[in-house]
């Protein structure tokens, strides 16, 4: 369920043509960007057929051939530069996990990219889609994938076969950055360092489905399309997944009242203050308030709101098989596995490119032969390019602009205190604090609180941002203004730019129904959105309403209810089953726990209906 908010990008407006998905509203929509200097050319999209059958075999596991990990036997070469590099890294200060190089066929690293990252993985259409897409990018010299590394222990990195040796020097540099990232970021202390293996168990289950539970490959393909839509429905707040039970009682007793409950403890005061003070009648109210409290609490589920959707379907619904239960839990644990990633994307690519600028540069590994590819290669990398942000130049100029204020002095009050423009540019005082203050950004912050706390406004401009709003067909610069700038990449970079959802009640109205609500900052995808209410009535078994805001007749959000239920459709006089979606506006009010509720109109705005599809 995506955000109808666009991706950030790196792109002067005119060139970001149609963006899928953009809604009513799109005019309130502000996105910041980086203008590029670079002249460039417009692209075609390629619309991609839906049941692309050469990509969706692809998608089912078709494994690269000729691949081999790095050893003194495989490659002695690559072993020596690996090891020379690794040795370099960690007298540099680095603390990462060993890495294990793959050597791999250009077809067998995009299959890989495909699947996340890993070499078998859980089989579906996607994987086809997204290696068809890189396929082409790299056909037509549109995109390169340069590195990929695991976040595992050890973790497992891809070396392109046929690269020269100064582009493989490059990536087992840059991926020194990123497992020392992987092992010390805070985001990262909950992962499973051994999602290698449980990958491929979640692959060897899905296959075991196929082979012994008469489930079709038809019907398990169906099922992941579902179980996908939802799968960035989880807790960003908490990244450590909680145990999941699935024999929850629904029906659950209230807690017992206190024998004193209502009793106010006044024995200093005399008997008959006592009795006026602590009024039969007075209590035996309270008492049945509060029972009647506890009662309703009882059959609430959650008792508070409960963002980790994915993992509330799994533990109530009551129309999963038992697979389909186990599939959805492996789709969650690796939703878990990717957020930090998301979280810290510009992090985390930032400090790999300082740190393959600074050992590749390093006496015992450079060679001044390749200088110049290695400088060609790394423009490419930093480049500021269209489309969207390129998140290796923003996390690297902001890495080293951190390094360079703390090694002068040029941060906190003392500094902010300076007026005078000629000292504030003088300044320095030596203190050379800039490398131990990286690596304590690189340990506690995450890409939203890194711009929020460490962009300036010299590395704004150094980086063209800028933000800019659509009107009409055409897309202009709506500002260059850097706390306008600021605010608003800070507030794309929430949750990593996924929508918060959560579930509110699920009983609702005591029939079973799915409440979800939108905390909104943007509104959502209304195509999407439908969609995936559609998935979650399928996987809920029963209806399913969200609470969320749409622009509607003016510039305003307006709260609605957006409900998908399941009815009977006639044809001919023949029943056939079919979902209704009905859109209804809503005010808010804001309940005793202080969290806003919908309270839906009987006037319907709008209404979907259509067959379920076999």
């Amino acid at each position: 369920m995506l955000q109808r908010t666009l991706p950030v990008g790196q792109t002067v407006p005119g060139y970001v043509a149609k963006v899928a998905g953009s809604t009513a509203g799109d005019k309130k929509d502000l996105t910041v960007c980086s203008q590029s200097t670079t002249d460039v050319t417009q692209v075609k999209n390629v619309e991609l057929p839906y049941e692309y059958k050469a990509a969706a075999a692809i998608g089912r596991g078709i494994t690269g051939q000729r691949s081999y990990p790095v050893s003194p036997e495989t490659n002695p070469e690559y072993w020596s530069w690996n090891k020379k590099i690794y040795e370099v890294a960690k007298r540099e200060g680095l603390d990462l996990y060993d890495v294990v190089y793959w050597v791999c066929r250009r077809d067998a690293l995009l299959q890989a990219a495909a699947r996340g990252g890993f070499p078998v993985n859980l089989s579906h259409w996607k994987n086809g889609m997204e290696f068809y897409e890189l396929h082409e990018g790299h056909k037509f010299n549109l995109s390169r994938i340069y590195e990929m590394i695991i976040n595992n222990n050890p973790s497992h990195a891809y070396l392109l076969e046929g690269n020269d040796l100064v582009d493989q020097k490059l990536v087992m540099s840059h991926c020194m950055g990123h497992s020392d990232f992987f092992k010390n970021n805070i985001h990262f202390r909950h992962t499973d360092r051994n999602m290698l293996n449980r990958i491929a168990e979640h692959a060897a289950y899905q296959g075991h489905v196929l082979d012994t539970e008469s489930v079709s490959f038809v019907e398990m393909e169906k099922f992941l399309e579902r179980a996908y839509s939802i799968d960035d429905l989880i807790d960003y707040s908490d990244l450590e997944p909680r145990q999941l039970q699935f024999e929850l009682q629904q029906e659950k007793h209230a807690d017992k009242i206190p024998d004193d409950y209502g009793i106010i403890d006044v024995p200093e005061l005399p008997s008959h203050m006592q009795g006026r003070i602590n009024d039969p009648e007075r209590i035996k109210k309270e008492r049945e308030v509060e029972r009647g409290r506890l009662e309703r609490e009882a059959q609430k589920i959650p008792k508070h709101p409960d963002y980790d959707v994915i993992g509330f379907i799994i533990e109530h619904s009551k129309a999963l098989k038992p697979w389909q239960r186990q599939v959805l839990m492996h789709i969650r644990e690796q939703a878990y596995y990717y957020a930090p990633q998301g979280l810290t994307k510009i992090m985390n690519e930032g400090w790999a490119v300082y740190w393959h600028r600074k050992l590749m540069s390093h006496p015992e590994i450079v060679d001044l032969r390749h200088a110049s590819a290695f400088a060609d290669h790394n423009a490419g990398t930093i480049a500021i390019s269209r489309g969207q942000i390129n998140p290796y130049r923003v996390g690297y100029e902001i890495f080293m602009d951190i390094e360079e204020r703390w090694n002068t002095g040029r941060h906190g009050e003392k500094w902010g205190e300076i007026e005078d423009e000629r000292e504030k540019r003088d300044f320095d005082d030596k203190s050379m604090k800039g490398f131990g203050k990286i690596f304590d950004v690189r340990k506690w912050e995450k890409d939203a609180t890194f711009v929020d706390k460490y962009l300036t406004p010299e590395v704004a401009e150094k980086l063209k941002l800028f933000t800019w709003e659509q009107k009409g067909e055409d897309y202009v610069i709506a500002s260059r203004r850097f706390e306008e700038v600021k605010a608003k990449l800070v507030q794309q970079l929430h949750r990593g730019g996924r929508p918060a959802i959560a579930v509110r009640d699920g009983n609702y109205d005591n029939k079973g129904e799915l409440l979800l609500h939108h905390d909104f900052s943007y509104d959502l995808k209304q195509d999407y959105a439908i969609e995936t209410l559609k998935n979650l009535l399928s996987l809920w078994g029963n209806a399913v309403h969200l609470n969320t805001k749409l622009y509607l007749d003016d510039d305003k959000p307006t709260p609605v209810r957006i409900t998908a239920e399941n009815i009977i459709l006639m044809d001919s006089d023949k029943e056939k089953p079919g979902i209704r979606i009905t859109f209804r506006k809503a005010y808010e009010k804001t309940n005793e726990d202080g969290l806003v509720e919908f309270h839906p109109a009987t006037d319907v705005l709008n209404e979907i209906k259509e067959e379920v599809q076999p």
